[in-house]
């Protein structure tokens, strides 16, 4: 593996498909495989009132999970949402509420910079917040239409006579 970006695809690529809403699944008319570039613009932030975290809570937890997948040629985390369809699901999952609080409280007061190296070292020795924090974000991302479509190029439930790979030159072996 490359990066871990291409790591957390290959985990997501398994699951994503089970764990993909209705309302958040392409059609073949919707959309086909695409590759996006640095260039390719980004939908805005989506921005709505909380119902479980605090406006400071999920201020810390939308930079986390932009620190686990991060907008690179494709689009962040936050920009697919996953900050909303975490917070969403604190409605219904009430055996791990207190360990989302007690574990964004830990990096309010760690400033932006020093948050990477705080998840770093988070993951290091297995900590039950960033396993959390991770896998909830993974699991949110690659079911949205910017994880499963856009980045990993879902079009349905389409068999293949074959695949030949990615046809842009500067992806050629």
């Amino acid at each position: 593996m490359n990066s871990r970006r291409e790591l957390l695809i290959t985990i997501a690529g398994a699951t994503a498909v089970a764990s993909a809403s209705p309302l958040q699944q392409a059609t073949p008319q919707q959309s086909a495989p695409q590759h996006h570039h640095a260039d390719a613009p980004v939908k805005p932030a989506i921005v709505r009132k909380t119902q479980f975290f605090s406006g400071s809570e999920f201020e810390v937890l939308t930079a986390l999970v932009d620190l686990i997948i991060p907008r690179t040629d494709t689009p962040g985390a936050s920009d697919a949402g996953v900050h909303i369809l975490i917070e969403e699901r604190m409605q219904r999952d009430e055996r791990i509420r207190g360990m989302w609080r007690d574990g964004l409280a830990r990096f309010a007061s760690v400033s932006a910079g020093e948050r990477l190296s705080t998840l770093t070292a988070l993951s290091r020795a297995e900590d039950p917040f960033f396993v959390l924090l991770k896998n909830s974000t993974v699991e949110a991302y690659y079911g949205t239409f910017d994880g499963l479509v856009t980045e990993l190029g879902w079009h349905g439930n389409v068999a293949l006579t074959e695949f030949k790979g990615c046809t842009h030159p500067e992806h050629q072996v």
